[in-house]
C-alpha cells in the first residue's frame, strides 16, 4: 500500500503544534511519522533543531556540491524539496541528513 502525505498539510499540523504548549520533541516525532508514511519517493527537508543548523548546511554542501550561500538558502527555505538534488541517491541523502539532525519527509 502506498501512502502519500501532503507536505503542505503536514506543515499545517506543525504550525498548530507550535502554538500549543507541548514538548519541542513532538515536532521531530511528527516528522518521523510523516517520513514513515510518505512512500512517494520524494525527499523534503522540513526542519532541524536550531543547534544543528550548521551541521545540516555542511551535510547538504557535502552531498550536493552546492556552495555555502546556496546551501544556507535551501536550509532556510523550509519545506524544501531535495528530490532533484538527490537524484538516484535519495536514501543516502535521507540517511546523512537525519544523522546531521535534519527532519526529512
Amino acid at each position: 500500500m502506498k501512502i502519500e502525505v501532503d507536505i503542505e498539510d503536514a506543515w499545517k499540523v506543525v504550525r498548530f503544534l507550535r502554538r500549543q504548549d507541548l514538548p519541542e520533541d513532538l515536532e521531530s516525532i511528527f516528522w518521523q511519522w510523516v517520513t514513515k508514511l510518505n512512500t512517494s519517493g520524494k525527499l523534503v527537508l522540513v526542519g532541524y533543531p536550531p543547534k544543528r543548523k550548521i551541521e545540516v548546511i555542511k551535510t547538504l554542501r557535502r552531498l550536493t556540491g552546492l556552495g555555502l550561500r546556496e546551501s544556507k538558502d535551501v536550509v532556510e527555505s523550509l519545506p524544501y524539496d531535495l528530490t532533484q538534488l538527490a537524484g538516484s541517491h535519495l536514501q543516502e541523502f535521507r540517511k546523512e541528513l537525519v544523522a546531521a539532525g535534519a527532519d526529512v519527509a
